[in-house]
């Protein structure tokens, strides 16, 4: 009878697990990480992102991602130059050039992936998840400059129409590629580190924005 009971038991508790395996479809998790961007100019910032994500099984190994996520911080750099030159020659340009001390500023906002994942569904307690799509993120950008010298016979405010300051708003992103481990803590309760890495495109003037990060998801399985 105790042998009975025992088969039963095995039995009993492969089918619960593979149950539970076919039916984990859909996956909501808390993310919380750290972005490290890199801007154009040699701008660099630690950002701390935090949000939530859900995913979809739609085939075997196959999901589908998306998430919402929020940092916190900004990306800040400021230099000084000689940003423009009322000159007409290249001889007077030194003499007749504006000096102007210029402060970039990128604040981080709300921010958008969405992926292709392939997971490793192992009855093990680790697997392995890879991932790639698209990534994005909404700056408030502030593009300041203070006059700090002007040539004789010119004024500030001359200057100053020359190189005027801006400000915005403008999402910055890219490609996304990333990793992660879902380690199962409880029932189809997970722990997942990840890494994960936004290339921006070709660097170009102006335009060039790069995201490395790592980080963790709490995951609940459904």
């Amino acid at each position: 009878m105790r042998h009975v009971l025992l088969l039963a038991a095995v039995l009993f508790g492969g089918v619960t697990s593979a149950w539970a395996q076919a039916s984990e479809r859909l996956d909501v998790s808390a993310i919380a990480r750290t972005d490290r961007v890199s801007f154009e100019g040699n701008q660099h910032a630690r950002l701390p992102v935090t949000g939530v994500g859900v995913s979809y099984r739609v085939w075997r190994d196959m999901r589908i991602e998306g998430e919402v996520t929020r940092a916190s911080g900004e990306s800040r750099r400021s230099y000084e130059a000689d940003f423009f030159s009322f000159a007409r020659t290249r001889e007077d340009y030194d003499r007749l050039a504006v000096i102007a001390r210029r402060t970039t500023v990128n604040k981080a906002g709300l921010g958008f992936a969405t992926a292709v994942a392939v997971e490793t569904r192992q009855p093990g307690r680790f697997n392995i998840a890879l991932r790639a799509g698209i990534s994005g993120r909404q700056y408030r950008y502030s593009d300041e400059r203070t006059i700090l010298r002007v040539p004789d016979g010119f004024t500030v405010e001359q200057a100053k129409a020359t190189i005027p300051d801006a400000a915005g708003r403008r999402a910055r992103g890219g490609l996304l590629f990333g990793a992660s481990v879902p380690i199962r803590i409880v029932g189809r309760f997970y722990v997942a580190p990840e890494v994960r890495w936004v290339w921006g495109g070709p660097a170009m003037v102006g335009n060039n924005y790069d995201e490395g990060s790592v980080g963790v998801r709490i995951i609940w399985k459904f």
